[in-house]
């Protein structure tokens, strides 16, 4: 009789799961930790049949190394957010003239002239924090043309914010 998909996932989950756990551990707090390890089981969960995957264990950790680096990307956009923020604290003289509901407002206009799979990724990826890889696979496109369409939006509202941006740091 042959094995389950049950009793093959537990088989190597069992051989495996320390040695993934301390691999992770030793890169991140022990929450993030446990967030990784989960997506990388609930990945191996959705494996269609166990028995395919020829080296679990090279699998799982490269399935580990990605969820990783993702959430490195994940971290490193939000330090980028706050380090701006501080910045904004830090200028008076540019915080006085600063209008951030003009901004927002105008922000909001320039992402109304984008086509709306354009915003969603643009929107989803730098103001959600969504990776692209994760927004391609939650739409069912190709990630190259997810990567495009995020460069088009770019593109776009810098051009469309181009004449605000001017007029704020000129005057």
């Amino acid at each position: 009789m042959y094995p389950s998909k049950e009793d093959e996932f537990e088989r190597i989950r069992s051989a495996y799961a320390s040695e993934l756990k301390a691999f992770i551990s030793s890169r991140f707090r022990e929450q993030e930790t446990d967030d990784v390890l989960q997506d990388v089981w609930a990945a191996f969960a959705r494996v269609h049949s166990v028995s395919d995957i020829e080296q679990p264990r090279a699998w799982l950790f490269q399935t580990a190394r990605n969820r990783m680096v993702d959430s490195f990307r994940k971290q490193s956009r939000q330090l980028v957010f706050d380090s701006l923020e501080e910045q904004l604290v830090e200028w008076p003289d540019v915080e006085s003239n600063f209008d951030q509901e003009e901004l927002w407002h105008r922000f909001e206009q320039a992402l109304e002239t984008l086509p709306e799979t354009q915003a969603e990724v643009f929107v989803r990826n730098e103001l959600e924090g969504e990776t692209l890889r994760e927004i391609a696979q939650s739409m069912n496109e190709k990630l190259k043309t997810i990567i495009s369409r995020k460069q088009y939006a770019k593109r776009r509202l810098r051009a469309e914010l181009q004449d605000w941006y001017d007029e704020f740091f000129s005057g």
